[in-house]
């Protein structure tokens, strides 16, 4: 341990008054030590003690081998003198700028989502009681209907990634082909279970005494959901652009979503009433799904035409 010293006049003469608490011999000066408890002070002396249990313990275990337990636990001290578990950010930079290069417009996308439903939300509020209350219920029960088309995107993120490191484009092309299918057939069997019983889960949050409310938030659920298949390859293809790195075409997506609602809910809401807003996300949904899917199959037509440039030059190296 340390020798205690006197901050006033740094000398080492000093004597203890509490466990805390010491008065310098030299200068008078009285101050506290935080931390140098008793207990704290045989700090060392636990220390040795846990060494000496350790190495008990590993004897125990390796009885049947010729190990040397002193030798492990040099190698461990070894390892931790190294500090090589310190992250070293000079030369981590680019690996902490890879991340962000995904992660900065990621949040920016859904942070522009966010923005675009707030404008529908602050239309939809002009329209009166009902229509809030209905369409705050269908925006519920469109959420529980989409969240399997929605893991299955999330899932292909990761396998495209994986894909993606390994440089298996044909198996990113085979397997955004599977999630795509995947989610159409999930669109179809949600968009016909919004049809037929969208007014019967409706009714779950808002009660059989509000019809009025049932019939509106249906019709949303009944329009809507025409346009499943393209909210479907959303999750599908965004993921899979993320999963190739590749995170500012969901973000520029994103931005024509914003645009598409704020059209639909400020000048179609004044044309055709609650219903433009009813259209403010399909018609997003659709522009969105077109920029995600031809940014997908040209960045994956990139990468593979990359790749067959250097396997040319390494046949003709060879």
């Amino acid at each position: 341990m340390k020798a205690i010293k006197c901050p006033n006049c740094g000398s080492e003469q000093v004597k203890e008054l509490t466990e805390e608490k010491y008065a310098c011999m030299a200068c008078d000066n009285v101050f506290l030590i935080h931390n140098h408890s008793k207990e704290f002070r045989k700090t060392d002396e636990h220390i040795s003690s846990m060494h000496q249990d350790l190495k008990d313990d590993i004897s125990k275990l390796m009885n049947s081998n010729n190990i040397d337990p002193d030798a492990i636990i040099e190698k461990a001290e070894q390892h931790l003198k190294k500090k090589d578990w310190i992250i070293d950010w000079k030369k981590e930079f680019n690996f902490a700028l890879a991340h962000l290069k995904v992660g900065i417009p990621t949040a920016l996308q859904f942070g522009i989502l966010g923005l675009s439903l707030l404008i529908i939300q602050s239309v939809c509020n002009t329209f009166g009681p009902d229509v809030i209350a209905a369409f705050t219920a269908a925006l519920r029960i469109e959420q529980m209907a989409t969240l399997p088309m929605i893991s299955f995107g999330v899932a292909l993120a990761a396998y495209v990634a994986q894909n993606f490191g390994a440089g298996n484009f044909s198996r990113i092309r085979f397997g955004v082909k599977k999630a795509s299918l995947i989610n159409v057939i999930l669109s179809i069997v949600m968009a016909f279970i919004m049809h037929f019983w969208g007014g019967h889960l409706v009714r779950i949050f808002v009660g059989y005494q509000n019809e009025d409310i049932v019939k509106i938030a249906h019709d949303y659920l009944f329009r809507s959901s025409l346009f499943y298949f393209f909210l479907a390859q959303i999750f599908i293809y965004r993921n899979a652009l993320q999963g190739l790195g590749r995170a500012v075409i969901p973000m520029l997506a994103a931005v024509g979503e914003l645009l598409m609602r704020s059209f639909a809910a400020i000048y179609l809401a004044a044309k055709i009433g609650y219903f433009g807003v009813f259209y403010a996300g399909p018609i997003a949904w659709v522009a969105a799904s077109i920029v995600l899917a031809a940014g997908y199959y040209s960045t994956i037509k990139q990468f593979i035409l990359k790749t067959q440039q250097k396997l040319r030059k390494n046949r003709r190296v060879s």
